[in-house]
Formats: C-alpha cells, structure tokens, sequence
C-alpha cells in the first residue's frame, strides 16, 4: 500500500486533529480491512492508527514495547519503509528464540527499515539516554506500549517514553480493559497536565479523562489510546533533566531558559551539575570533579526568555587530555501546573 496523498497534504495539520480526522477517514476503514486477515493480537483498528501516525508523523525512530509473534511490528515497519525514511526498533526479552526466523519471511524492504532487539524496556532506555547524551541516537518520535501489563511496568514504560519522545510525538497504548494499563495511562496523565489523550475518536485534555471512561463497551475485547506529547518541552513537579557534552576550557556564566507557556505563578528550582571524568574512570573510580549550582526563583505566568545566572561561574580547565565533560541541567515546579520551554532550544548555557 502506498502513501496515502491526503496524508501528505495533512502534514500540516496538527496531531490531535490528524488524528480525529483520520479515524473518520475512507483510507483508515480501508487499512483496517486490509488489516483483518492478518489475525493479529492486537485490533486492526489500533495497528491501522499506528501505521498512520507512523506516516504522518515520519519519525527518525519508532519503538515497540513487546514485539510478541511481530505482527504488529510488520504493520509498523511497513509504514516506516513507506516513509523512505527512519527505523523500528522492536524488543522483547523472550523473543530472540523466534522473532529473528519471522522476520526473515517479511519483504526485503520491510525488513531493512527494522531491528529487533531481545531487550527489557529498562535495558533499552538506559542505553538510549546514554547515546543521546554522546549524541548519537535520534530521540524516538512513535512508540507502542505493549509489554508487561501489571501497573508498575506499565507506568514505567510510559514514562521512560515520554521522557524521550521528540515534542509532538506519539505513545499508543494497549489493553487499557486491564487494571494495570488503564491505571498507568490515568496516573501519568495527573503527571503530564499538558499532554492530550486520542480515545474512541475524540481528544481529551489530561484533566478529563478517569478510569470510568476507559471500561470497555458490551462485545469490545480491547481498548486503546494514544498519548499526545506537546509540542513543547514541559517541565512540572516531576522535573525536566537535560544532559550533553561540554568542553574543556569553558566558562558558564548562567542559564537561560526559553519559556513560551506558564500556567500560573510559581515556584521553581534549578540544579545544574558540571561533571569530568577521566576515560578510565569506570575502571579506578577516581579523578571525577563535579560542580555543582542549586536556585530557588518565582516564575509569573508570562512568556519569554529568562536568564539564571551562576554566581560563582562553573569553570571547566583541566590541564588533562583524557577528560570527558558532561552536563546535567534539572528543573522542577514546587507546586502543581506546568511550564512550556521552547521545542528546538529549551535552555541555553550563558
């Protein structure tokens, strides 16, 4: 099947509306029967949404949380080679023993735009941030919970998600008909006041939706929804961190933050942490040097940048070659409410 054009010409349209528009849409009825005779575990409905979330969005990077027998991962690494661009990871711990031989059997093209990986969501994330902090693996755009179902592991997998999501991104959720799911989706979105949630063809604000909203209909066996990242970088009383690679011989003299929303006066802190270590540090432990700079400040409910400055400055001259500088830059509300930062340039170092 090829790209739809009326997807293409959407492109401009944003998520939520691309969303409600394409679930009345003649190609999203026509995906699903397409779809049908696939037999997979999950609704041909939900994999045909995700496939055109997949091709409206054209992420770098799409993840799938469960990979199971891959059916759904098939559906998913289609639409990822219609785009011409971009990749599927696909992991589940048990599944070494059988996705690599299903994966054989899918077309040339299909198979090119996808990777399986035998990996618990923890192991993948942890390696994930690691590279982007290196700078080297795009942040994920598209992912697919479908893993462990008990409330824990589920609220986990949501949330590492969208700590890595690009802003605007996709996270779909699966077997919102059992507790643990249902229960993760309405705790994070209390967590998440700017996020929105796609379910049963309408857009609800993180305020609106309960656990009696998500109790399946009479004959329905499986319920789902997508979580809608904003298209900003959000920071509430859970916190934003950020972290990258500096330089040696560098003085900063402060931060500024990019703020474009915030939604009431408030209180907020600031930690930033300066650390070198030498390359054979995770060998000895030893010649690690931190600095660190920790603010209190109101923020009033208005847009615009604003400047935090380090007093003394964080100063990096280290006479060593073998040194590795990096950053971490952590902001957090003292109370409830969100602020919005810029989507391209959230902060800059002064």
């Amino acid at each position: 099947m090829q790209v739809s054009d009326s997807i293409v010409e959407r492109a401009d349209v944003s998520l939520p509306d691309f969303l409600v528009q394409h679930s009345l849409s003649a190609e999203y009825r026509e995906r699903i029967a397409e779809l049908q005779p696939r037999k997979m575990m999950s609704p041909p409905a939900e994999v045909a949404m995700i496939a055109g979330i997949i091709e409206y969005l054209k992420p770098d990077l799409c993840l799938e949380i469960g990979t199971f027998f891959g059916k759904t991962a098939l559906a998913m690494a289609e639409a990822v080679a219609r785009n011409g661009k971009g990749k599927l990871i696909t992991i589940d711990p048990f599944g070494a023993d059988r996705v690599p031989d299903i994966m054989k059997g899918w077309p040339a093209e299909v198979r090119a735009a996808a990777e399986f990986r035998p990996d618990y969501s923890m192991q993948f994330f942890s390696t994930l941030e690691a590279k982007v902090v290196r700078g080297g693996i795009t942040p994920l755009g598209v992912v697919f919970v479908d893993g462990n179902h008990a409330f824990e592991y589920a609220l986990f997998d949501i949330m590492a998600a969208a700590a890595n999501i690009v802003p605007g991104g996709a996270v779909i959720t699966d077997n919102l008909e059992q507790e643990g799911p249902k229960l993760a989706v309405i705790e994070f979105l209390k967590m998440n006041p700017a996020w929105q949630f796609f379910y049963e063809g309408k857009i609800w604000q993180s305020s609106e939706i309960t656990a009696r909203d998500l109790r399946p209909a009479k004959g329905v066996g499986v319920i789902w929804g997508v979580l809608i990242a904003p298209n900003a970088v959000q920071v509430t009383a859970k916190g934003y961190k950020a972290r990258g690679k500096t330089k040696t011989n560098t003085v900063f003299r402060g931060v500024r933050l990019n703020i474009c929303f915030v939604s009431e006066s408030m209180e907020v802190t600031l930690n930033f942490l300066s650390i070198s270590r030498p390359h054979d540090f995770h060998i000895k432990g030893e010649g690690a040097v931190t600095q660190r700079r920790d603010f209190t400040f109101r923020l009033r409910a208005e847009s615009g940048p604003i400047e935090i400055p380090f007093d003394p400055p964080v100063t990096l001259n280290v006479s060593r070659q073998d040194v590795n500088f990096t950053h971490q830059l952590e902001i957090a509300l003292l109370q409830s409410g969100h602020v919005l930062l810029d989507a391209q340039e959230p902060y800059r170092l002064l």
